[in-house]
């Protein structure tokens, strides 16, 4: 039995970053998948966004005021932990990457990067966390 097309949900990323300039790269970059795009400026508005949306991929920054992208990463993999959550930070420092290791993120971008660098990850995170998750039902 097929599936009506108007009952299929098309995918959604949704970006989190607190500097317009960064947003906007972020948006053109990612307007090449097949993805709807929803954005946020601070961890706050992107927990509100992420409960009606339940995006599939979010793009957090790390470092913003109020909820930080440590904090917001948590939160959603709380509300569904096999949502896939990229970091993205200018910070390089070993703190920084100590966090972004055990913080539960699928993946990373360190700024600034290219499109290319978005795109992939993007992709490779999803071919990964999907292989994954059918790997995962499989076993069941």
């Amino acid at each position: 039995k097929l599936i009506p097309m108007s009952n299929l949900k098309k995918k959604c990323i949704l970006i989190v970053e607190d500097d317009s300039y960064s947003m906007l790269l972020l948006k053109e970059y990612l307007s090449e998948l097949p993805f709807d795009i929803e954005t946020a400026d601070n961890g706050t508005d992107a927990l509100e966004k992420y409960s009606k949306t339940r995006a599939d991929i979010v793009l957090t920054d790390i470092k913003m005021a109020g909820i930080r992208g440590i904090e917001l990463c948590s939160k959603i993999k709380k509300i569904n932990p096999l949502s896939i959550v990229i970091a993205q930070t200018a910070c390089v420092d070993k703190e920084t990457l100590n966090q972004l290791a055990n913080g539960n993120f699928d993946n990373y971008l360190i700024k600034p990067y290219l499109k290319e660098e978005v795109l992939n990850t993007v992709k490779k995170t999803l071919q990964h966390k999907s292989s994954v998750y059918k790997i995962h039902l499989d076993s069941k």
